[in-house]
């Protein structure tokens, strides 16, 4: 008899066994903000250039196909997705196996990073505590390591400030070395915002199914009461 194993078991399984290392000097850590299209916008341009984020990696892209945008999107307005802290909780164990699993320096793209997304609240303390990264940005880990002991918050600036350098730097190398592979990153920033629109799309079904869900629950405990009153 065949064993059936639950969705649950099945991601966890992905979480537990998946390979979520990249080549070394190649992660690319990025991030949410206010404006959240720009930073995957940002990272889809580095991996254009041979450099990788969680979605390169054998367990990000296992991950990816077990809970596929598209297909969860279409499940939310049925109201048959897992729950938001199941979602929240299976990706953020995948940022934290991605930023304990790398050497070398990391690339970030997280300028404007919420704090409580997972580049601020899991990968940059797991970075930061792991002797296999020598840098960030190009920032020595131990420099890093010391001003977020007793400063976060000038840590993140740092790397962003880092961050914004490097960019300027690689913008100079591309328009130095002509502009041919504009259409094709065009193309891929194109999905990237796409995609972001399923995903904000997919979150506005979500928190509609969720207060649909409390709209019936209250609706519930009223008609409970009356027929309480009623008796």
């Amino acid at each position: 008899m065949e064993l059936k194993i639950s969705e649950d078991e099945r991601i966890n399984g992905i979480l537990i066994t998946g390979n979520f290392t990249t080549d070394r000097d190649k992660a690319v850590a990025y991030s949410g903000c206010y404006d959240s299209v720009q930073n995957r916008m940002r990272a889809e341009e580095l991996r254009q250039q041979g450099y990788q984020t969680i979605e390169d990696t054998q367990g990000g892209k296992a991950l990816n196909q077990a809970l596929p945008f598209e297909a969860t999107l279409d499940a939310a307005i049925l109201g048959k997705i897992i729950s938001k802290d199941d979602y929240d909780r299976y990706w953020s164990e995948a940022s934290n196996r991605f930023s304990t699993s790398q050497e070398g320096d990391i690339t970030t793209r997280v300028v404007g990073a919420l704090e409580d997304r997972d580049f601020r609240a899991v990968e940059l303390p797991n970075f930061l505590a792991d002797k296999a990264i020598t840098s960030i940005n190009g920032i020595p880990r131990e420099e890093l390591a010391a001003i977020y002991q007793t400063s976060p918050e000038e840590a993140f600036n740092r790397i962003c400030e880092a961050e914004q350098s490097r960019t300027l730097q690689h913008g100079r190398e591309s328009q130095s070395t002509g502009l041919a592979d504009a259409p094709k990153q065009q193309a891929e920033m194109n999905k990237a915002a796409e995609r972001e629109a399923r995903i904000q799309a997919f979150r506005e079904c979500r928190e509609e199914y969720r207060q649909r869900q409390e709209r019936d629950r209250e609706a519930g405990r009223e008609q409970d009461q009356g027929r309480g009153l009623r008796r």
